[in-house]
């Protein structure tokens, strides 16, 4: 055995030494690509302040993916830090020495593998022109793609021949200065991106190497099964097989192309590429020059058709395998056919088949067991066992890798195109990366990006929820959460929250966040439990004493709720003026005695003198009066204040004053004054006239807010209006309400739709200030039903009379009172002509039928009433058909009925509660889930919705999202209620627990 020289150790070790640098790139999945840190990549702008402390909730707002920014300007853009840049002249370095290596073979076999490993890899350089790089970088691509080949086709045949050290030198220095050259004149992302492509196909180029050597070994391997010794010419073997093994070269070009995805068209319903076609035709060819060809084919003339039977079956078997299968089953089960079933691989069981019925056959156990010296049988049968081994490792042990660095490559490429502005293409090419690697952050905030810039908000959250689903980061809890805050959707958005403090537990922004997300709700138990986690996991201490003073400045529940361990971290005044106030508001007294400098500090910034502003209001209900007034008067005289925050003191004197000590006068003032300054008052000023019958004058503060498109506003002009008797003018506002559908007044939206016909229908004659007493009662919607029933003696007519109790019904009903309701649903009289006025019966009635399953009622009503309808009230028919349904067991139709009265009307939950419960009896559990939660979303504080939506989560298996709503629920019910519940709740808890044991 010949001996290893220094030199060729010193090549063994570069060589590993390259191997175990390309394995850390693939390993990382590049990740190095981008030269910024996760906290530059995630940098905050800090929350103002003074919009917490108005009682809003409010989200950090983050520049979206800021490292865009400065991307977008990097036209200089150099490798850093200095890993980057080590480690991209390392790759330069270790790419060279490995295409040196392989270029400077000197046998006749391994000089014609290395060849075809060679001009594989430059035409695989050729997709980078994809990257729009400038002409003098494609110059050096194309370049570079020629000369590699061209250089060493050129060594090979010049004589005499150059010594292995001067090739493996030349060919290095040639293609490291080229990659120097690119990787010099090109800017962010191309360098990295020519890293990811050409590690991933210099490996696949020397596997080609490897593959080309043995697999001409194969046929003789097989054949030496037979006995036959001739099979041991190696010569021969290369003479013979040397267009199949082409052939075989390129039909493993046609699977990486398939998952290259490139050259992919439709032909004939099968996905095939340019890379079968060239085999297939160059086969047709080139076939009838092979000795091997020779002795299958029976006679010359019947070569042809031969071959053309071998390639529609090799088309048609590795087309179908490319459509089956899914992942690795399908990558796997490639490899099988393409080795068995390409022309190469028919012509060799062919040629195997032939040769063995033409010889002697043998007994295959004597074969295998015969001398080596006489038989080279352990010798291609270990080739042969080599060539599998080696290829379906090459392939299916290089996914991983090929996978990541493909990723890689494309979120590089995707970069480049939305650098230069083209954002669809940028998409596709990140779409590709996720294909390949589905955890790079870099890409699904690039798409987030992508869709932000696009004004796609549910795209941009469908990104963001892609990220926390595969690899979460931390702002993507906040970028959601802050989402649903902006929609009103704050349940949704303290899930959010909660679910990113459960990945990421020592995150101060997410503890942060929660606090403010309760305190807006006001439950300041939970909202000061967080801000100490927050604390604790290092928010700042000034943004911590700010933050503290807004929760105990948001309605405390109880003299819990004052934090004495808290405010001894503290000397902040603010923080400390805020403990006082929520004390007083409590009743609970502090240990720190009260300082009146607390509230002079002329140091308070804006933010903080609005906590001096809350302080002027802890007085309101205290009967310590003259302290209260004397602070507000003092705040109005300080003009800084007063500039910065004048209307927001001037409502808290009007509301002091007036919900206080009742002096009218003063009210009136100061929220006239405040309404000189802003619309965003005014139905306050609009409700303090009418409720003092001042009609005229409610209209007129009114009027402009109404034009900005207030609903509140709207309304308060339109009573107003009606009450004056402006019937003309009153219409217009009446119908744009029945139009618009406002959120903030769907609790009386039956009401406002029928308003215009009660207009159009009134007589010359009415009592107008009869109405003026029913228009205040429709202004008080938020009085107790028992406290409506004194307003009802005010009205003689008796549609207004009728109408008031439907209204009071209309609130029973919706208390879940439905036998309380069905006393005030007295069907108007037949002379009565006031078609709006039965069908407003007609719809509680029916709703009051349905939800206590009165069937035989049921349908009677709707047979006598439902043509009398409006077009509103008789969406409510829908939920009434599902019940009849529903009582002659026929589910399905009454699950139809029951969602489209869920689509006609989201806010009526009665029609979500039957759903889920059929759902549940069909065993349909998960959909009922995901229909409360839908239902959820469009009614946030419905109890009854809240309440199934806790045993449904129960129910399968959610406990800490029924956990987290029973804790609303405690918000929103009675104490009584809520413990009746709660212990509903318990016992089903046990009883699931127990069934699962």
């Amino acid at each position: 055995m010949q001996r290893q020289t220094i030199l060729s150790y010193f090549l063994f070790f570069l060589l590993a030494t390259c191997i175990v640098l390309l394995l850390h790139g693939w390993l990382s999945g590049f990740e190095l690509q981008l030269p910024f840190t996760i906290d530059e990549q995630l940098a905050f702008i800090t929350l103002p302040l003074e919009q917490l402390q108005e009682g809003l909730f409010l989200l950090p707002v983050e520049v979206d993916y800021p490292v865009y920014e400065q991307l977008f300007n990097a036209k200089e853009w150099q490798f850093s830090p200095l890993y980057s840049l080590l480690f991209s002249w390392g790759w330069v370095v270790a790419l060279s020495l490995l295409l040196a290596l392989v270029g400077a073979m000197k046998r006749e076999q391994w000089m014609g593998a290395s060849l075809i490993a060679v001009l594989y890899y430059a035409l695989s350089s050729l997709p980078l022109l994809k990257l729009r790089l400038p002409f003098p970088t494609i110059a050096l691509v194309i370049g570079m793609s020629v000369a590699t080949p061209a250089l060493l086709w050129w060594m090979q045949k010049r004589k005499p021949r150059s010594s292995f050290l001067q090739r493996f030198i030349v060919f290095f220095t040639l293609h490291a200065a080229f990659l120097a050259l690119i990787m010099l004149r090109s800017t962010y992302p191309a360098p990295l991106a020519f890293a990811a492509h050409f590690s991933l196909w210099v490996p696949l180029s020397i596997a080609l190497i490897f593959i080309f050597l043995i697999s001409a070994q194969i046929p003789y391997a097989l054949l030496a099964l037979t006995g036959r010794s001739e099979a041991a010419d190696t010569q021969s073997n290369l003479k013979h097989f040397s267009w199949f093994t082409l052939l075989y070269l390129l039909n493993l070009g046609l699977l990486l192309a398939q998952h290259m995805h490139w050259f992919s068209t439709d032909w004939a319903l099968i996905h095939t590429n340019v890379w079968m076609l060239l085999a297939l035709t160059a086969g047709f060819f080139f076939i009838d020059k092979s000795p091997a060809w020779r002795k299958i084919c029976p006679t010359p003339s019947q070569s042809k058709a031969l071959y053309l039977v071998l390639a529609t079956i090799s088309v048609g078997v590795q087309a179908y395998a490319y459509q089956i299968g899914e992942a690795s089953l399908q990558k796997a089960f490639q490899v099988v056919v393409l080795l068995s079933f390409s022309v190469f691989g028919l012509v060799t069981w062919l040629y195997v088949f032939v040769n063995y019925r033409r010889s002697q056959s043998a007994n295959l156990y004597d074969i295998l067991y015969q001398d080596e010296s006489q038989h080279a049988i352990p010798n291609y049968l270990a080739r042969g066992i080599a060539f599998f081994i080696i290829t379906i490792l090459v392939y299916t042990g290089y996914l991983t890798p090929i996978n990541r660095i493909q990723a890689a490559y494309y979120a590089l490429t995707g970069d480049s195109y939305l650098l230069n502005g083209d954002t669809d293409f940028a998409a596709t090419y990140y779409g590709l990366s996720n294909r390949y690697n589905t955890k790079n952050p870099h890409v699904h905030y690039a798409l987030a990006f992508i869709e932000l810039s696009k004004k796609n908000t549910e795209g941009y959250l469908n990104a963001l929820f892609y990220n926390m689903e595969q690899e979460p980061l931390e702002q993507s809890f906040l970028k959601v959460a802050a989402q649903y805050a902006e929609r009103q959707l704050f349940i949704q958005a303290i899930e959010k929250l909660k679910e990113g403090s459960r990945w990421f537990p020592h995150s101060n922004r997410l503890y942060n966040n929660l606090a403010l997300a309760y305190a807006h709700f006001g439950i300041a138990d939970s909202a000061l439990f967080y801000l100490e986690k927050a604390q604790k996991a290092g928010l700042g201490s000034k943004l911590f004493a700010a933050n503290l003073s807004a929760v105990l400045g948001r309605h405390p529940l109880g003299k819990e709720a004052i934090p004495h361990k808290l405010l001894a971290t503290t000397e902040e005044p603010a923080a400390l003026a805020n403990a006082y106030l929520a004390a007083l508001r409590t009743g609970d007294s502090l240990p720190l005695p009260f300082k009146e400098e607390w509230f002079k500090d002329s140091s308070l910034t804006y933010a903080e003198s609005m906590y001096l502003a809350n302080y002027t209001l802890a007085h309101i209900n205290s009967g310590n009066e003259p302290p209260s007034l004397t602070y507000l008067e003092r705040c109005l005289s300080y003009i800084p204040w007063r500039e910065a925050f004048g209307q927001e003191l001037l409502l808290a004197k009007a509301i002091y004053l007036y919900y206080g000590s009742k002096r009218c006068g003063d009210a009136f003032s100061a929220l006239r004054s405040l309404t000189q300054g802003g619309a965003m008052h005014a139905p306050l000023l609009a409700a303090w006239y009418i409720e003092h019958g001042n009609y005229e004058a409610a209209a007129q503060a009114v009027g402009y807010a109404a034009s900005l498109g207030q609903p509140k506003a709207q309304l308060t002009l339109a009573l107003a209006l009606t009450a004056q008797g402006k019937i003309q003018e009153a219409l217009p506002w009446w119908k744009l309400l029945a139009t618009q559908k406002a959120q903030p007044l769907a609790y009386m939206q039956a009401f406002i739709d029928a308003m215009p016909e009660v207009l159009q229908a009134a007589a010359p004659s009415t009592d107008w200030e009869e109405w003026k007493t029913f228009a205040f009662l429709y202004y008080r919607n938020d009085l107790a039903p028992d406290k409506l029933h004194e307003y009802l003696d005010y009205l003689q007519s008796p549609k207004y009379k009728l109408w008031a109790q439907y209204h009071w019904a209309e609130r029973l009903l919706a208390a879940g009172q439905l036998q309380e309701a069905s006393k005030y649903l007295i069907a108007p009289p037949q002379s009565l002509q006031a078609p709006w006025l039965k069908s407003l019966y007609a719809q509680l009635a029916i709703r009051q039928a349905a939800e206590t399953a009165q069937v035989a009622r049921l349908a009677e009503l709707i047979q006598s009433y439902e043509s009398q309808m409006s077009a509103f009230d008789r969406l409510y028919v829908y939920y009434a058909q599902g019940v009849l349904a529903e009582s002659k067991k026929q589910t399905q139709e009454a699950l139809q009925w029951y969602r489209r009265s869920n689509e006609a009307l989201p806010f009526y939950a009665p029609a979500y509660l039957r759903a889920v419960a059929l759902l549940n009896a069909e065993g349909k559990e998960m959909e009922a889930y995901h229909l409360l939660i839908t239902a959820l979303r469009q009614n946030e504080n419905s109890i009854p919705l809240t309440k199934a939506y806790v045993l449904q989560a129960l129910r399968i298996g959610a406990t800490s999202y029924a956990e987290q709503e029973l804790k609303n629920l405690q918000r929103l019910m009675p104490e009584k209620d809520f413990r009746e519940f709660q212990a509903i709740y318990e016992k089903q808890q046990a009883f699931l627990e127990q069934r699962t044991q």
